[in-house]
């Protein structure tokens, strides 16, 4: 009689976790603006753009996206949000 109870708590402990999983999408996250200044510090450069066009936009994964160069960078950058 305990086996089975305890195999069903067991059962439903690992399905609650399961279904608990962290979600890492939205915890990666930093404004487009804020990644733009990072680039321009690293490379030393200047980027000129309207404030309307990175205003309200994030960039997922960020600090994984730099490169050696400030291109291959920016490359990566703008082919999401092109």
């Amino acid at each position: 009689m305990l086996r089975p109870l305890l195999c069903t708590l067991f059962l439903l402990a690992y399905d609650t976790l399961a279904q608990s999983q962290y979600n890492t999408d939205a915890a990666y996250q930093r404004p487009l603006k804020e990644v733009l200044q990072a680039i321009e510090q690293r490379y030393g450069i200047s980027i000129k753009y309207p404030d309307s066009l990175v205003n309200n936009k994030t960039v997922s994964y960020a600090n994984w996206r730099y490169r050696n160069d400030a291109e291959t960078t920016l490359a990566r950058y703008w082919r999401h949000w092109i």
